[in-house]
């Protein structure tokens, strides 16, 4: 049981240039304030409490918080429109008042709020901030400028609208755990200004039973995840360019928009993604602190520039020391670090279902060795990559891995059926490659197009296809077929029919095949698997064939 202070208010306001702060007796640790009449609150200058009490504010009509609003609690603070708080044997209603028969209640950390009309309005255009906790639970939250806590920050409304401008960021930062729900919609649009971000010591969660619209930058010290309020995984919308920076897991259903950036400590799980574009916004961003632009050097000393403003860009770096602490200049609390409740990261496994670029000349990067920390697991599994382009020149495809790379069907393809190349296809891994059941790695071009294949090269200890999987740098159209590398340290094996490595010039198309060069101590060839490099048909009097000269097949076994 602890002591607390209730009070009724008719109306409730705070004018420009007012304070006003409640002094509650010593012993006292929550105050509880209703507004009775019909009248929003409007509070345009300091709202305070002296002392460490905690201060919850109710007024169904709706609360304003101006520009020059501002919190002065070093305890919790709650705003709501609900019509009234349940305590376990008490009702706090500013519908039908009543005056409360005990100072002495018992306060549980998870009070129930009744009925939130979803008109019932919460908007801030000011700085709201508390030493502890900051809860806002209303219907309609159109949230800007700031809002911070030394502990957590949690809003939650039917819809929870968040933006910046030009002139004036938007900030949130917890020092623990940061949790937006908007059960209809989440509309965040918080890139108009360099310094807008979103920041957690511990974890962030996005909630909502629709995608989550989220141009911003966050900024996390645990995990960083999107769910909807049944507890399945949620989905992710932006036009422009999300940055995920988060020392633990990151974890989703679905991302469509431009291009996307998420470095983790941990883990990255993610279904389905769709580029669509490169970013738009770039030009605002720091890019000393923001990684939309950098130079990642792969683990075989590869340089590969990153820059989502300048190609449409899928880059994610899971388990890597590369996330800086979440906490930001223009926010009261500056530095702040991973705290004991936040989700641990166990692996660096980079786990995706699909992934699409739907623009030319893309970028796909899945890397968890970039400044990678040490942990013990990091294999990356993706059931289908393709950055094909009909206009331009297709994406390339960059995975590097700590461990293994696991490609069930349907592989990776990038390919150009209009004028331009096929992408390069890039694959590292310290342990295995494995590619089965009809899975293929592939850069081609197709016919009516004018470009060359890409060039696969493979790195790894060992190397296995099997089930119909194969690798091929063909083209179908008039330019080269592309050259093939595979490097593998103890072995290369290719097991079953239609099995194989292949570089061609197929029918119809004129141009030179590309080398296929196999560096291994060990390469098994069985069941009608094969590797070739040639010209598909060589008959030109029936105009069937591919007009060119084959690539060669070069073995290295050590």
């Amino acid at each position: 049981m602890t002591d607390a202070l209730f009070h009724s208010f008719r109306e409730f306001n705070v004018n420009n240039g007012q304070q006003v702060y409640f002094a509650p007796p010593n012993g006292v640790t929550n105050i509880f304030t209703r507004v009775t009449g019909s009248n929003i609150s409007r509070i345009f200058g300091t709202l305070g409490v002296n002392g460490g009490a905690n201060l919850f504010f109710m007024n169904p009509n709706g609360i304003i918080f101006g520009a020059n609003a501002r919190l002065d609690l070093r305890g919790s603070f709650t705003a709501t429109t609900a019509n009234r708080i349940n305590f376990d044997k008490y009702t706090f209603s500013a519908n039908n008042p009543t005056t409360p028969p005990l100072l002495k209640i018992n306060v549980t950390p998870g009070l129930q709020y009744g009925a939130i009309d979803p008109e019932g309005r919460i908007r801030s255009e000011g700085n709201l901030s508390v030493g502890q906790d900051l809860n806002l639970i209303g219907g309609n939250l159109n949230l800007q400028a700031q809002l911070g806590a030394g502990q957590n920050i949690n809003v939650v409304g039917d819809t929870v609208n968040i933006r910046d401008s030009t002139n004036k960021p938007f900030i949130a930062t917890a020092g623990r755990n940061l949790h937006l729900q908007g059960n209809k919609t989440v509309n965040i649009s918080a890139l108009n200004h360099p310094n807008s971000s979103f920041n957690a010591g511990g974890d962030l969660v996005l909630e909502s039973f629709n995608p989550v619209l989220g141009d911003a930058r966050f900024t996390v010290g645990g995990s960083f995840s999107i769910k909807q309020p049944d507890g399945n995984l949620g989905n992710l919308v932006s036009p422009n360019d999300p940055i995920i920076q988060a020392s633990g897991d990151v974890t989703f259903d679905t991302y469509s928009g431009t291009s996307l950036h998420i470095l983790a400590g941990g883990a990255i799980n993610i279904n389905n993604i769709t580029i669509t574009g490169a970013d738009t916004t770039g030009n605002t961003i720091n890019p000393t602190t923001i990684p939309i632009q950098a130079n990642v050097t792969l683990s075989d000393g590869t340089p590969v520039v990153v820059n989502g403003t300048a190609r449409p860009t899928l880059d994610l770096r899971a388990g890597t020391t590369a996330v800086v602490n979440s906490g930001t200049s223009g926010s009261n609390y500056t530095t702040l670090t991973p705290v004991e409740n936040t989700t641990v990261a166990t692996s660096a496994n980079i786990t995706i279902g699909s992934i699409t670029v739907s623009a030319p000349n893309g970028q796909v990067l899945l890397t968890n060795q970039y400044q990678p920390k040490a942990l013990s697991t990091g294999n990356i599994q993706v059931n289908s990559i393709d950055t094909s382009s009909t206009v331009g020149r297709g994406g390339d495809i960059l995975l590097d891995s700590r461990s293994n790379i696991i490609l069930p069907p349907s592989g990776l393809l990038s390919s150009s059926s209009g004028a331009g190349n096929s992408g390069n296809i890039t694959l590292i891994a310290n342990n295995a490659i494995s590619v089965a059941n009809n899975a293929t790695i592939q850069s081609s071009t197709f016919p009516n197009g004018f470009g060359n294949a890409g060039n696969i090269n493979v790195t790894a200890q060992s190397l296995s296809f099997d089930s119909g999987a194969f690798l091929t740098a063909t083209t179908f159209a008039k330019g080269n077929g592309g050259q093939i590398n595979i490097n593998a340290r103890d072995a290369v094996s290719l097991t079953g029919t239609s099995t194989g490595i292949f570089s061609s010039i197929a029918f119809g198309a004129e141009g030179n095949g590309g080398d296929i060069n196999i560096n291994t101590r060990s390469l098994t060839l069985s069941d009608g698997a094969r590797v070739s490099a040639g010209v598909l048909g060589n008959w030109k009097w029936r105009n069937l064939g591919g007009e060119g000269s084959a690539g060669r097949t070069n073995w290295h076994l050590r």
